[in-house]
């Protein structure tokens, strides 16, 4: 992995937000590049949460166990991290949709360093909580519209 290109994506990446270098550096550390080829099932809702990817180029797409399509996640994005944070199993299917580069936090590593710096699991899991909170915040609004909709087809025709 080149550490000065990656170091400087890494920077701009929102859930790493608020760590100081030197901290952004141990982040850096217990991360993998990981690469996916377009089309290959990166993993299938059940399997174990051991790690989460944060995408460097490439996307994936998050889809539901039978098929539906959630969520295109792209560069910058966090994808896995549900399971990751709760030690559930995964929720979705993740697959790349073009050749993917992302780097890979694995659960283990991360908890470790947590253990022993507790002020960047402050900030990355404050930038989870604000994360999941967009996403779902933004599930609120789609679930509004859709239950319009769905009200507007049910009502009875005037008479």
């Amino acid at each position: 992995m080149d550490r000065s290109r990656t170091t400087k994506v890494v920077e701009k990446i929102p859930i790493f937000s608020g760590l100081s270098p030197n901290r952004l550096q141990k982040v850096l550390d217990i991360c993998s590049e990981r690469s996916f080829r377009a089309g290959q099932t990166v993993c299938e809702a059940g399997d174990e949460s051991l790690e989460f990817y944060v995408i460097l180029s490439g996307g994936m797409s998050v889809r539901t166990p039978a098929g539906l399509e959630l969520s295109v996640i792209g560069r910058m994005g966090v994808v896995g991290e549900m399971g990751v944070l709760t030690g559930q199993p995964r929720s979705a299917r993740m697959v790349a949709v073009k050749d993917t580069t992302a780097l890979s936090v694995r659960k283990d590593a991360l908890d470790r360093l947590v253990e022993t710096d507790r002020d960047i699991g402050l900030h990355v899991y404050r930038n989870f909580a604000q994360l999941l909170c967009d996403r779902l915040r933004r599930v609120n609004t789609y679930l509004e519209q859709f239950y319009f909709v769905v009200e507007d087809l049910t009502a009875s025709p005037p008479e």
